[in-house]
């Protein structure tokens, strides 16, 4: 039902971006068509477009928000669950010096509903968190001193996926960026490394991890790397899977829940990949398009041998 809702109002901002494609202000869509980045991008639109009249610049940029609003409300029901969207709108709610933008979003009564729906919900967060559990169990079943880095994209989850580890009887540290955020505090670079060296010793088994896992820290080989939800970027991609495998071959899973937009960002990063491969594959043969040659037996758009095999964990 809450899903329902959101769709309704993302809707009425994709409309609006649909109306902008029409005079060439936007690509020409559909508004169901109308991406999040291409919703992000109508605001550089709009600012140009219209900086001289800027009362029609305005109230296109307050619709254009609205609509991002909703698309982020969205995609955090999708792909996290209940208690994040919950814990957004009441931070937004919460604020003392909302913009008009964000007050008019809460004081859509569709928005409302939401929220009050969020409020009372008793049952499961999302389904990954009960997919994640099974996995963990299955791991401390294998093997006792197991460690596992579980990457997530908003620090909001990791709250809930701590629990989740508590409950499988499995010890973790949540490890995030030095900034203070409303899960809490950030994490010095002495902290930081002080859990990364517990890990080594095999104190704990599962690291809880934001992107400040990703690069940059010498992170010790653990077995497996999941990812929490998809990400498009194929350089993240890459550095995420680079914390196993290392010293023998290693597993990653990526939870992902069907028909969310998980989906589309999980083939986004696949193709992404495989695109990057190839244009290094071309520069390690010399770069010149007259000498490239398909290789034998492998298709156009084929993914890598590592990423097929990849694809069979998801």
């Amino acid at each position: 039902m809450g899903k329902d809702i959101l769709e309704e109002r993302l809707n009425d901002g994709r409309e609006i971006a649909g109306e902008f494609g029409n005079r060439k202000f936007q690509m020409n869509k559909k508004p169901e068509h109308i991406s999040k980045t291409e919703m992000l991008g109508a605001r550089d639109v709009i600012t140009k477009r219209l900086a001289r009249n800027r009362g029609a610049m305005l109230g296109s940029i307050h619709n254009q928000s609205q609509a991002v609003y909703a698309f982020h409300c969205l995609e955090t029901l999708e792909t996290q669950g209940v208690s994040q969207l919950r814990d957004y709108l009441e931070r937004m709610a919460a604020d003392e010096k909302p913009s008009r933008t964000k007050r008019a979003f809460l004081k859509d009564d569709r928005i409302r509903d939401v929220l009050a729906m969020a409020r009372v919900h008793a049952g499961e967060s999302h389904p990954k968190l009960r997919a994640l559990g099974d996995l963990l169990k299955e791991q401390m079943a294998r093997k006792g001193d197991c460690t596992v880095i579980v990457f997530t994209q908003p620090r909001d989850t990791i709250p809930t996926i701590m629990a989740v580890v508590k409950d499988t009887g499995a010890t973790g540290e949540r490890f995030v960026g030095q900034a203070k955020r409303p899960d809490g505090k950030g994490l010095k670079q002495a902290r930081q490394g002080e859990i990364l060296d517990r890990l080594r010793r095999r104190e704990f088994n599962v690291l809880v991890a934001t992107s400040v896992a990703e690069e940059g820290l010498d992170i010790p080989d653990v077995d497996p790397v999941v990812f929490y939800e998809p990400i498009p970027s194929e350089i993240r991609n890459i550095q995420r899977r680079g914390r196993t495998g290392r010293s023998a071959p290693g597993k990653v899973k990526v939870l992902i829940a069907a028909g969310s937009r998980d989906e589309p960002y999980l083939r986004a990063s696949v193709v992404r990949e495989s695109r990057m491969r190839g244009i290094v594959g071309w520069l390690e043969e010399g770069g010149n398009i007259g000498k490239r040659r398909r290789r034998k037996g492998k298709r156009s758009g084929d993914a890598p041998e590592g990423q097929r095999a990849l694809k069979d964990e998801y």
